[in-house]
C-alpha cells in the first residue's frame, strides 16, 4: 500500500478538487477525499485538518443508518441536527457521512462502505480499547476541528476508520 506524505496528500487533494470542479474556498463544498482517508497508515492517527484546506469549527460523523447526532441535550448538536435534515443525505447501509460545521453552515461528505473499508464508532473489543489507550485516542462522533483525528485499524480482516480526539 502507498503511504502518502503530507505533500502528496495536499497535491492529491488539489488534483481531485480541480478534477471535480470544486472551489476549495467554498464553505458549501465538502472537502475530504475518500482516497486520502484510505491513505492513512493502519494503526495510525491522522489529524482531520491535514485533509482539508479550510478552517471549520467542528467535524462529526454519521455512521450507517444514523440520521442525527446523538446527545441532543447539547444545543449546538440540536442545531446541527436541524441542518442535517436539509442536506437530504442517503441514510442506509451503503454509506456513512463526514459532517463539517462552521458557525451555522453544515456540509457533508458521503463515503461508500465496502467489505474492505468501513467506519466504526462503537462496540470496540477490549484489544481495540487497549490500542486506543496506547495511542491516547478517544473515539467520539464529534470533535472540535483543530483537535479531531482519525484512527485507522484492522479488525476481523476489515479496515476501519474511527473519528475521535487525543486523550491526555
Amino acid at each position: 500500500m502507498i503511504e502518502f506524505t503530507r505533500y502528496m496528500k495536499c497535491a492529491l487533494f488539489c488534483f481531485l478538487m480541480a478534477l471535480y470542479g470544486c472551489d476549495i474556498n467554498s464553505v458549501s463544498a465538502p472537502s475530504i477525499s475518500e482516497s486520502l482517508i484510505k491513505g492513512i497508515k493502519v494503526d495510525g492517527l491522522e489529524r482531520v485538518d491535514e485533509f482539508i484546506g479550510e478552517d471549520w469549527d467542528m467535524v462529526c460523523v454519521l455512521v450507517p443508518y444514523q440520521n442525527i447526532l446523538r446527545d441532543t441535550d447539547d444545543k449546538k448538536r440540536q442545531k446541527i441536527n436541524e441542518r442535517i435534515h436539509d442536506l437530504d443525505l442517503a441514510i442506509g447501509e451503503g454509506n456513512w457521512h463526514i459532517l463539517l460545521i462552521k458557525e451555522e453552515e453544515v456540509v457533508a461528505q458521503s463515503i461508500d462502505r465496502s467489505k474492505m473499508f468501513d467506519i466504526k464508532q462503537a462496540g470496540f473489543s477490549h484489544f481495540m480499547k487497549l490500542k486506543f489507550s496506547k495511542a491516547q485516542f478517544i473515539p467520539s462522533s464529534c470533535e472540535p476541528f483543530d483537535k479531531a483525528v482519525f484512527f485507522k485499524f484492522v479488525e476481523d480482516k476489515r479496515i476501519y476508520i474511527t473519528l475521535g480526539g487525543r486523550g491526555k
